[in-house]
């Protein structure tokens, strides 16, 4: 009976432990800035490559990504705190 005990309390554990580890993180994306004056990171390159990076994450299944949109009440949030 005590075995049973803990078996039952292990896999409760182990149960408890997957739940969590579904949380994803929260990221999101912003355009990227040229700073260097590369003569090709000109026009919507920097959105472009925001897109794609955007994709990629969201591809993994890994990450929650956040609209742009949401980004400022987002950060405007976290300064609250």
């Amino acid at each position: 009976m005590r075995t049973l005990r803990f078996l039952v309390a292990g896999i409760l554990v182990c149960l408890c432990s997957f739940a969590t580890a579904a949380d994803r993180p929260t990221v999101g994306v912003v355009e990227f800035k040229n700073e260097t004056n590369a003569y090709w990171f000109s026009g919507g390159v920097g959105w472009d490559l925001a897109n794609m990076l955007t994709n990629e994450l969201v591809g993994t299944g890994v990450f929650r990504v956040v609209e742009r949109s949401m980004l400022e009440s987002v950060l405007a949030e976290q300064n609250l705190a």
